[in-house]
């Protein structure tokens, strides 16, 4: 229960502090400027590449993805597919750092989904680089890209 409602108060702030982006706006491609900074925080984005790999579909909630904020501590909140995760992280330039990652522990029926809850974490732990181009965030680890997510 206490982590329900940790998690809850943890949405409700970063949903407080987000700032709004219009699925409709195109960044042209962005890559770690200030524009792509700004263009990380508000918009809901949705997994839909893991490792090169289709990301399983969700539902709701549990739709594996990220939300990130900006206040006096930079925020990412969101799902992994089975669970609620949230942490903190840092962007520079195109460099971006997740740090003190947390999520519930609930778990999944699905042994794929579980998997895949597993290398989403393991991926937000290695990333190392962020670009957006239009509604297309990629984490990449050096040149790889480990993970798509789109605006949603």
């Amino acid at each position: 229960m206490k982590a329900t409602t940790l998690w809850l108060g943890l949405v409700l702030v970063v949903v407080a502090c987000a700032k709004s982006s219009a699925p409709g706006d195109d960044t042209a491609s962005l890559t770690g400027s200030v524009s792509a900074t700004s263009a990380l925080v508000g918009p809901r984005w949705r997994l839909v590449e893991l490792e090169g790999q289709p990301s399983l579909a969700g539902g709701g909630a549990r739709e594996p993805h990220l939300i990130f904020s900006r206040d006096s501590v930079h925020r990412v909140a969101g799902a992994t597919g089975c669970n609620s995760m949230g942490g903190r992280y840092e962007a520079d330039g195109d460099r971006i750092q997740f740090s003190d990652l947390f999520s519930t522990k609930m778990a999944c029926v699905e042994e794929d989904r579980m998997r895949q809850e597993t290398r989403f974490v393991r991926v937000l732990e290695r990333a190392d680089r962020y670009s957006i181009s239009g509604d297309t965030l990629a984490l990449s680890e050096g040149e790889t890209v480990v993970a798509k997510f789109v605006r949603s």
